[in-house]
């Protein structure tokens, strides 16, 4: 007796695919849990382990690259541009839940184990990076924020008074020169004494702060109007010794909306990104 070949509308990889995809879009709201509930009840569909993977192919595909779509656009909120790249991290976590749901559903010995392995793996990996996440929160807040509380502001600003402090001792070494830009952390690190305070407090890793390149190497005395001229800054940049033409300012600020900048006659603002 001959079996019936399989259509493509019974086939067990095309139903536990469609089975994948609605339970994940309905419940992708739950990070982990919702591609894991997709992945899990999507295998019970299908014929055997191999088949299951197969299925959890296409919805992590789709997932995956929606939110690689989404994490590498640029939002705009509260009259500002945000750039959600931090949800980027959300990718690769997706995936590896669906294709782990997809396992334990196949309710093998084996499968099992190896859908522990690669959770525990994945969750390895994310764990780390969820700071991204709440700073990319906290970025967002501070954009729909109203009114500015300068209490809220108080660390950042002391740093750049530390770098100006730092700034100014490496100057009196080189007949009243600043550090050169392209390597200003390196030129007063000896200076500051704590390594916070080369660091922004609002950011998960990196720096964030940068110099004025039209600063590095200038004698202090020769600066035309000190009080409105940035000196250090706070950077879009995270990398150490960032610099350039007080361009690279966050967008929003990230502090309520704002910027911290101290100045080269040693004087400390928080502006809003259009402002200098």
């Amino acid at each position: 007796m001959k079996t019936k070949p399989l259509t493509p509308a019974s086939s067990p990889v095309r139903s536990a695919a469609i089975t994948m995809l609605l339970i994940t879009t309905a419940f992708i709201w739950l990070p982990l849990v919702g591609p894991f509930l997709g992945g899990y009840f999507g295998a019970r569909r299908a014929k055997d382990m191999v088949a299951a993977l197969l299925a959890a192919i296409v919805p992590s595909a789709l997932f995956g690259g929606a939110i690689a779509a989404v994490a590498s656009s640029t939002l705009r909120v509260g009259g500002g541009d945000i750039s959600p790249y931090p949800l980027m991290v959300l990718a690769p976590i997706t995936v590896v839940s669906l294709l782990s749901g997809a396992l334990a559903g196949s309710q093998t010995r084996g499968a099992t184990m190896a859908a522990v392995i690669l959770m525990a793996l994945g969750l390895g990996w994310f764990v780390p990076r969820t700071g991204e996440l709440v700073s990319l929160v906290r970025l967002a807040r501070s954009a729909t924020s109203t009114a500015y509380e300068p209490s809220k502001n108080k660390t950042c600003p002391e740093n750049l008074k530390q770098l100006y402090s730092a700034a100014l001792l490496y100057s009196d070494g080189w007949d009243g020169k600043l550090p050169p830009a392209t390597n200003w952390m390196d030129a007063i690190r000896d200076n500051v004494p704590q390594a916070d305070w080369l660091r922004c407090p609002d950011i998960p890793r990196g720096h964030g702060y940068a110099m004025n390149d039209d600063l590095g190497g200038k004698r202090v005395s020769e600066i035309k109007d000190p009080g409105k001229t940035p000196l250090f800054y706070e950077s879009a940049s995270v990398e150490a010794s960032a610099h350039d033409a007080a361009s690279s300012m966050p967008r929003p600020g990230r502090h309520q909306g704002r910027n911290n900048i101290v100045y080269a006659d040693g004087s400390v603002a928080a502006v809003e990104p259009d402002a200098k």
